[in-house]
């Protein structure tokens, strides 16, 4: 198994997502975290992990182990889709499944043709980190 690592360092407390492999890294100026994970491990904890689309209910639902443990909601507007606010349980933290919700939201607005305006400020950070979502994003009127 071949892993990679990532060293994180600050001077002051703070939290952030890793952008190396998604996941919520902590640290404080008195203990450096090093922050060290696997490919491998992340699409393990991908396996079980699921997201579908709910249209009825206009959301696209995070299911782990057969729960629903995350959602993204949106609403229509035309051939936009807007994102308005999306949650992951407590227990899921610093695992990567927000970004996977989210990643798997927007290639299911892609492929139907939808342009996405991230109004929640979630998917508005993830966008702006993976410029590849940039052909089907559309700015807050």
């Amino acid at each position: 198994m071949k892993r990679s690592s990532a060293v994180v360092r600050w001077a002051e407390n703070w939290s952030i997502n890793c952008n190396t492999c998604s996941r919520l890294a902590f640290w404080s100026s008195k203990n450096a975290l090093i922050h060290r994970y696997s490919r491998e491990e992340d699409s393990m904890s991908d396996n079980n992990a699921k997201v579908r689309h709910d249209d009825g209910a206009r959301r696209y639902v995070l299911e782990v182990d057969g729960q629903d443990l995350g959602f993204a909601e949106y609403r229509d507007d035309g051939q936009r889709q807007v994102f308005t606010h999306t949650e992951v349980d407590q227990s899921l933290s610093g695992q990567g499944m927000g970004s996977k919700l989210v990643r798997e939201s927007l290639d299911d607005a892609r492929r139907r043709g939808k342009r996405v305006v991230p109004v929640c400020g979630f998917v508005a950070d993830y966008v702006k980190k993976h410029p590849e979502w940039n052909d089907i994003i559309d700015s807050p009127a």
